[in-house]
């Protein structure tokens, strides 16, 4: 099984079990969305990654793990 979201959602047997693997999918979705910027316009690189830092650092302060 890939260990990335698809392969844990994969596994789940509850739907309160899912936020791992909505999380990693979300993490996933961000840094390519961002990649794709920084392609289209690489003067964008600094932007792109202090947003990704700023996306790791609010889902580590979240209120509650399981809130996506």
């Amino acid at each position: 099984w890939p260990r990335g979201g698809h392969g844990r959602a994969g596994r789940l047997g509850r739907d309160s079990a899912a936020w791992p693997a909505i999380v990693m999918g979300l993490r996933g979705y961000v840094a390519l969305q961002v990649a794709v910027t920084i392609a289209l316009a690489p003067k964008l690189l600094l932007v792109g990654a202090l947003s990704l830092v700023a996306f790791e650092i609010a889902l580590a302060r979240r209120p509650c793990q399981e809130q996506v």
